[in-house]
């Protein structure tokens, strides 16, 4: 029977103004192994959320959908199917596990089919499970990734960042579903606050293309999505405030929510742990911290 085993990165999203566009891979990996077995659908979860996923039909299940898909596409039928997984990236949290294991068993479904990865189909399907780019391409490409879809199809560019920085991530135990965080947005944006974003995509983009860390804590400044998630997260932006005065290059949401993401290139241990017990005692958050590096391989097969 034939089997595969893939690493896939968490990711963090949206870094600051560039909503549903900006997203970056880190060395966090859920580990996903996919076997065509004689008979019966078998979906087995480690880790993170492992109870809760474990009472989803397997049927039912993000891999075996995902997996589904790109079977039914290629015309490959496989008798049974056991899917795999250790899960290190906690749910949500806004660090990319469903888009994880959404492109990780897509790839392990065209491998088993004997098929050519392709990165633009890859995310193509993702993108019905998903909707969004801005998590999945990282996951699948690693480093930091534009993304924007034109009729269904993802376009990218991936960009090495050209300076070396450490991502603290502080993590809440309290979980926010995309979903939720999305009913809190506003309808419609002024014109100012478009331009204001506008500005400083670019400046974020080229900040990190070219290497120059000083224009990240104003080009990581929103107006779209952080001012009206604030109120699901207490504390949000003073949080940020004591990155800051740590010595943080830039501060933001991670994806929808729930947690913060400071960068850094000194303090990494003293922002993460600063930051931390503000939101936990000023706030009632109850959290952890953790300090990444930018994962720049993107999925990876395992032997």
């Amino acid at each position: 029977m034939k089997k595969v085993r893939l690493r896939i990165p968490a990711s963090t999203s949206n870094i600051g103004p560039g909503f549903d566009t900006l997203g970056l891979a880190l060395n966090l990996y859920n580990y996903l192994e996919m076997e065509e077995t004689a008979e019966g659908i078998v979906v087995h979860y480690e880790g993170e959320g492992a109870e809760r996923l474990g009472e989803i039909p397997p049927e039912e299940s993000l891999p075996y959908r995902a997996a589904k898909e790109v079977f039914q596409l290629v015309g490959h039928s496989p008798r049974g199917l056991k899917v795999s997984l250790i899960n290190n990236i906690p749910l949500g949290r806004g660090l990319g596990s469903s888009g994880a294991v959404c492109v990780g068993s897509i790839a392990a479904a065209f491998l088993l089919a004997g098929l050519k990865l392709t990165p633009h189909l890859i995310l193509r399907i993702a993108l019905q499970f998903e909707r969004h780019p801005d998590n999945i391409t990282p996951s699948l490409m690693g480093g930091f990734t534009v993304s924007c879809v034109v009729q269904g199809r993802v376009f990218f560019v991936k960009i090495p960042p050209t300076f070396s920085f450490k991502v603290v991530a502080i993590v809440p135990e309290l979980e926010l579903s995309t979903q939720d965080s999305r009913k809190v947005l506003a309808s419609q944006i002024s014109f100012e606050d478009a331009q204001f974003n506008i500005n400083r995509v670019a400046l974020l983009v080229a900040g990190f293309a070219t290497g120059n860390p000083g224009v990240l804590m104003e080009g990581l400044q929103d107006r779209l999505h952080q001012p009206y998630r604030a109120g699901l997260l207490p504390g949000l932006y003073e949080v940020f405030d004591e990155g800051y005065l740590m010595g943080a290059l830039g501060c933001f949401l991670s994806g929808a929510g729930s947690s913060i993401i400071a960068l850094t290139q000194t303090n990494a241990r003293q922002i993460g742990r600063r930051m931390s017990m503000l939101w936990q005692k000023k706030f009632g958050i109850t959290n952890h911290w953790q300090v990444f590096q930018v994962d720049n391989e993107g999925m990876l097969q395992e032997k």
